[in-house]
């Protein structure tokens, strides 16, 4: 074993479906001993248009797996040159795009990736590491993600309580943004920042917006209605979420129980007269109110999806909901 200035240094061996590769640890300049743990198989499932799980096997003939050992997937697109891998960890320590598996079941170790382009190519290699500096990794392989299948109808069924529409208000395609809008005004037109110059009180008991004040029945007449905020919850919770790329504007493919989905772009929000954060965050209102100034409403950005409240003269996008 020869010395690389004061650590040791060996060769760190990972064998895939038989095939043994080789990775010198003086490329990372430091080295740890592996005790016969080898990473055996490798696949992706679960494939979809933005995002895969990846799962790999770990066999190790001692009578336990070290816990200093992590394991996960280094992925990028289908023009990473992989023969350079090694060279691009020693230069990219801090900004390495891995995702490490949280622990180990039966020896199987799996992580979810996300965000990813749909009908793409994804170059990926499982990758054990000791400590934070050092990294052995599998031949790599591929994976293409499906193609988005974005509902254009109108009126979609998710498998949910109620239906929801296949686009925003002010808009005509899931794609587009659509008109941003203060809570409790149906005209479209007030950009105000004085809560004052809203309709905050007129709701029913349960603090749902009325009809006469609901901008979803204004302008798309009465089947369709702001939602409230227990079915954003049902949309948060029964549905499956994907921030994708989706005719060049980013958002949420949303798939329900039932198979069929709906896109939800980041829109922003409006400001007064200012837009802002598009293709960043979505902001949506609901039709509850939280108090005499503030409404719920769904919020998200690539890495977050939930709801919270804010003043009613925010400008937000309204994706209405129809009975069944």
């Amino acid at each position: 074993m020869k010395a690389i200035g004061w650590i040791s240094a060996a060769i760190i061996c990972v064998s895939v479906f038989g095939i043994k590769m080789q990775n010198k640890a003086a490329v990372h300049n430091i080295v740890a001993q592996v005790d016969n743990s080898n990473i055996s198989k490798t696949d992706a499932i679960n494939i979809m248009a933005g995002s895969a799980t990846l799962i790999g096997t770990v066999e190790n003939k001692a009578a336990s797996i070290p816990l200093r050992y992590k394991y996960g997937f280094f992925y990028a697109d289908e023009s990473f040159d992989e023969a350079n891998f090694e060279q691009y960890v020693s230069q990219n320590k801090k900004n390495l795009n891995i995702k490490y598996a949280s622990y180990l079941s039966n020896n199987t170790f799996a992580v979810k990736i996300e965000n990813l382009k749909s009908n793409t190519v994804v170059k990926y290699c499982a990758v054990m590491s000791v400590g934070d500096s050092v990294y052995s990794h599998t031949p790599f392989k591929t994976f293409k993600t499906t193609e988005l299948q974005i509902s254009t109808d109108k009126k979609v069924d998710l498998g949910l309580s109620v239906d929801w529409a296949g686009y925003n208000i002010g808009a005509s395609a899931p794609s587009e943004y659509g008109n941003y809008f203060g809570w409790g005004d149906i005209t479209g037109s007030v950009k105000s920042t004085r809560y004052k110059d809203y309709v905050v009180e007129t709701s029913d008991d349960d603090k749902n917006v009325v009809p006469d004040y609901d901008i979803a029945t204004s302008l798309w007449g009465e089947e369709w209605r702001m939602p409230t905020l227990t079915e954003v919850k049902e949309l948060l919770d029964k549905c499956t979420w994907t921030w994708v790329e989706y005719k060049k504007t980013n958002g949420y493919a949303i798939t329900g129980p039932n198979g069929n989905t709906i896109f939800l772009p980041a829109a922003g929000c409006r400001y007064g007269n200012t837009i802002c954060v598009t293709g960043e965050r979505g902001s949506y209102w609901t039709g509850d109110l939280c108090n005499s100034y503030n409404a719920y409403y769904l919020y998200f950005n690539n890495n977050y999806h939930g709801y919270n409240y804010f003043l009613c003269y925010g400008g937000r996008s309204v994706r209405a909901v129809a009975k069944k």
